[in-house]
């Protein structure tokens, strides 16, 4: 068997195993769920088309040529920061060892084959969004090469640099994390350090070209020209094939790095996990107390939360520092917002985590309402320990205006129950590290779709309708929430009498 033969085949067994996963845990079929990949592509291809259209009454269409190659910049510069940042997200949220792979071990296939072939479907989905986000760069060089055949190379060249960044970045936290374990760190906060150094490490070499204030000159050398997204741009803004020599290099050091670090041993997980906070206990003796208190502590000990804890105020802190750039500062209030918001998105992983044995609780006479409002109190709670420091701290810096903390309340509710249904749409599960990809993918399709047709009908449909409107929003999801996350009730307490 070849090695591309044996990529493939891990490819579609991981892919088969997800959807077989997936439809037990949501009792539907394989068709069912097939369907639900395909709506969610569907839903991604109009996210894609609502940012262009978004991005395309700020483009101008005649660019003056001093700003090309500051567009260009900009433009691969942006992609490569969402392309990072997917594939921090997405290595966060991956298991470091699953069934699978104690199964390719005793099998003969190469650690390298099957690593590959595990990340392939997760790679691919992961492109789709990175895709979607990124379509207000791709509309910039669109506008910026008025022949056909310089467009098609242009999108072309930038949907390989999105390749390209998602491949390196996933490498680099790959073996950030490996020299953690090699340390003896346990895995929730070497995956936490890995992905903090390779985001910053994204950030710090785009941001400048990001917000330059002054036009760059394609003439003038410097060592910044060696980055990635410069090396792409500079190929771009004109393509000359001398200039096609970097993004080479690029491409294979990116190949190289994914080879070495699908080779490095993955440790199992360690049976030592966060025990933090101790000694609680539920305040009254009734299911639904019984029910808070469990999720609330599984929320607090999960190694998301744990990862966003760390990243949340380095990334307030970043845009602190940044907010002195006159563009920045006009910025800042969507950015924190942002980051307030964030860890109510953890709210994805509460359905999975609970599916194995939620039925236990149902078959000693609690109702459906205990578990799924405490589920919803839990997620509502525990991120607001972590939200509400923030949000002070960014109304104090001046990021973030006090007339905007209830519409920024507002969009935590909406995240969090967002969030609880994609995670009933597609659980969580620590053996498929595709599931944490594929429901992360749902739920920033829905909530990006739902939060920007909000601000677009009440910015200019229905002026000041933007409160109404996110209430509406979150009754709906909440009541999508109740319906989907207790199908299954039924179907356990058949099962557990």
């Amino acid at each position: 068997m070849t090695t591309r033969t044996a990529i493939g085949e891990v490819a579609r067994a991981t892919l088969t195993l997800w959807i077989r996963d997936v439809a037990r845990v949501t009792h539907s079929s394989t068709r069912q769920v097939i369907v639900g990949v395909v709506i969610s592509g569907v839903l991604a291809a109009a996210l894609g088309a609502m940012l262009a259209l978004i991005a395309a009454g700020q483009v101008v269409s005649e660019v003056p040529p001093e700003l090309r190659t500051s567009m260009l910049r900009s433009s691969f510069g942006g992609g490569t920061i969402t392309a990072a940042a997917i594939a921090v997200a997405v290595g966060a949220s991956a298991p470091p060892r699953t069934a699978l792979q104690n199964l390719m071990d005793l099998l003969p296939v190469g650690r390298a084959q099957a690593r590959l072939g595990q990340l392939l479907p997760t790679f691919a989905i992961s492109l789709a969004y990175t895709a979607a986000l990124s379509t207000s760069g791709g509309l910039v060089l669109v506008r910026l090469n008025p022949e056909p055949a310089a467009r098609a190379a242009a999108v072309g060249l930038y949907l390989v640099m999105l390749i390209t960044t998602l491949v390196l970045c996933t490498a680099l936290m790959t073996l950030l994390h490996s020299a953690a374990s090699a340390l003896r760190l346990p895995h929730q906060y070497g995956i936490a350090i890995a992905g903090t150094l390779t985001l910053g490490a994204a950030m710090a070499a785009a941001i400048p070209d990001i917000f330059a204030t002054q036009p760059s000159d394609r003439t003038a050398r410097e060592p910044m020209d060696l980055l990635p997204h410069r090396a792409f741009a500079g190929f771009a803004d004109g393509f000359v094939p001398i200039d096609a020599v970097l993004p080479v290099l690029w491409i294979l050091a990116a190949g190289a790095l994914m080879w070495a670090a699908s080779r490095t041993r993955v440790a199992a997980a360690s049976s030592k996990r966060p025990t933090l906070p101790r000694g609680t206990r539920p305040a009254a003796l009734t299911p639904f107390w019984g029910h808070l208190w469990a999720e609330s502590l599984i929320a607090m000990r999960s190694p998301q939360f744990l990862t966003v804890t760390l990243l949340a105020p380095v990334a307030m802190a970043g845009l602190w520092a940044a907010a002195r750039h006159p563009v920045v500062a006009m910025l800042a209030p969507s950015l924190s917002a942002a980051v307030v918001v964030l860890p109510f998105m953890l709210a994805l992983y509460a359905v999975g985590r609970t599916a194995a044995f939620g039925w236990i609780a149902r078959t000693a006479g609690a109702g459906a309402g205990a578990h799924l409002g405490a589920r919803l109190i839990a997620y509502t709670v525990v991120p607001a320990l972590l939200a509400v420091p923030l949000a002070i701290i960014a109304t104090a810096a001046g990021l973030l205006p006090p007339e905007n903390i209830g519409a920024t309340a507002l969009r935590c509710l909406l995240a969090t129950v967002a969030a609880l249904v994609a995670g009933s749409l597609v659980p969580y599960s620590e053996q498929q590290p595709l599931s944490a990809t594929a429901g992360g993918f749902v739920l920033a399709v829905m909530y990006l779709l739902v939060s920007l047709g909000i601000t677009w009908v009440s910015s200019d449909v229905l002026p000041g309708a933007e409160v109404g409107l996110t209430i509406a929003a979150i009754a709906l999801f909440a009541g999508g929430y109740a319906l989907i996350a207790d199908r299954g009730r039924g179907v356990h307490e058949l099962r557990a009498s």
